[in-house]
């Protein structure tokens, strides 16, 4: 069957996600290309970054764009650099819309959340857009951070652990905090995934220095682990706080949460997805119940309680929260659930309508975060209710009460 012919079978919301999707990316690519490389735009950091590296110069310390990524990031992108600075930016796009793009299918088609006919995908393509458009246009990574995400877990489900084991490690070579999921995953799947993981990291952090003079690389490690450490958003305007737990206690409770209380925080709540997803697999849950479980609630850890947290960010959650709005409803779920997922998601949603009338102000409330622990207390209940029932056969997509 061609193209064209399959083209003409599919209904005609899938047709219109479809052309959605590439409409956006055209009109992103024409504007990348007319105006100025710096206008809404995060890819001079990588550009710059990739030159700099290239050249032997500092990264971190003289970057006068402030590059945050590990030094494997900056010496992948020496190719892209080397094309005008406009073409790059949008070739940079296109390759993380490819990048989500196709975890997204993939995961769809390895029936994750649940079983997925067209209609159904078209739905979880249009949910995540939003969240997708946002970073697409300003040439984040987070796209291709969460697409390779989902094509993680999907690896996982088809048993390529190899292709797993290198899909998270790009991801933690870009980010660090998916290793997150990575440690969720390697705890369900420790012989199949646990040394592959760490080879895959180990070649990442080491490959910089064949393609540098090691004592360059090593400085620029040392700088990065300083940079990384060292950066501190508490000491800002609240404006310029990363959207985290900590922005909704300062905002709605008026308190000032410390390192070490967020650190605790943080080390609790993993523990506790650990724990949900390790009895779980000893309850008997399938592997794409295991998968759902450690994607949602590691998704929410990353931006909850992640590190660097910012309102683009929130993309890494998207998919997550798409996956947990189609599988109350699809399960028919009581009336209470489905509109807390929903107001959650609507949460999310809104800092992109406020955007629009240059609603600053209402970000710093703290929509985002809000929503994404209410996405993830549901998602963290939902597991200990699973988790405290005896052996179960079907996979999370099937309907439990």
């Amino acid at each position: 069957m061609t193209w064209a012919e399959q083209w003409r079978r599919w209904p005609a919301m899938v047709k219109g996600v479809v052309v959605l999707w590439v409409a956006a990316v055209i009109f992103v690519s024409v504007r990348v290309g007319v105006q100025s490389p710096h206008r809404q735009s995060v890819y001079p950091v990588f550009y710059e970054a990739a030159q700099k590296w290239w050249q032997g110069e500092d990264l971190y310390l003289k970057s006068a764009l402030g590059f945050r990524y590990s030094p494997i990031v900056a010496a992948g992108l020496v190719p892209v650099s080397w094309l005008p600075e406009k073409l790059g930016g949008i070739l940079w796009r296109w390759i993380n819309v490819t990048a989500l793009v196709w975890g997204l299918l993939w995961c769809c088609r390895r029936g994750l959340p649940r079983h997925c006919d067209a209609g159904l995908a078209a739905i979880i393509f249009l949910l995540v857009f939003p969240d997708a458009l946002a970073n697409i246009n300003n040439g984040q990574p987070n796209a291709l951070v969460v697409g390779l995400l989902l094509a993680s877990v999907a690896a996982v489900m088809d048993k390529r652990w190899n292709l797993a084991a290198a899909c998270l490690a790009v991801s933690a070579l870009f980010k660090v905090y998916p290793v997150a999921l990575g440690m969720l995953l390697v705890l369900l799947y420790p012989k199949q995934l646990g040394w592959r993981l760490a080879l895959a990291l180990g070649i990442g952090l080491l490959l910089p220095f064949v393609l540098q003079r090691p004592e360059y690389v090593r400085g620029q490690y040392r700088d990065w682990f300083a940079y990384v450490w060292q950066e501190n958003r508490q000491v800002v305007p609240v404006r310029e706080w990363y959207r985290d737990v900590r922005l909704i206690a300062k905002v709605w409770l008026g308190l000032d949460m410390s390192d070490r209380a967020y650190k605790l925080i943080e080390i609790l709540v993993a523990a506790w997805m650990a724990g949900i997803c390790w009895v779980g697999q000893r309850r008997g849950w399938g592997m794409d119940r295991l998968l759902v479980a450690a994607f949602v609630m590691g998704c929410g850890w990353m931006t909850v309680l992640g590190p660097a947290t910012e309102t683009v960010t929130y993309l890494i959650l998207a998919p997550a929260a798409t996956w947990v709005v189609v599988l109350t409803f699809a399960n028919h779920r009581p009336f209470w659930e489905r509109g807390l997922v929903v107001l959650a998601y609507l949460l999310m949603l809104s800092v992109h309508i406020a955007a629009w009338f240059g609603g600053r102000g209402y970000m710093t409330l703290g929509p985002q975060p809000l929503g994404g622990v209410i996405l993830l207390g549901y998602a963290m209940f939902w597991g200990v209710k699973m988790a405290s029932r005896g052996p179960v056969s079907p996979a999370l997509s099937e309907r439990g009460n």
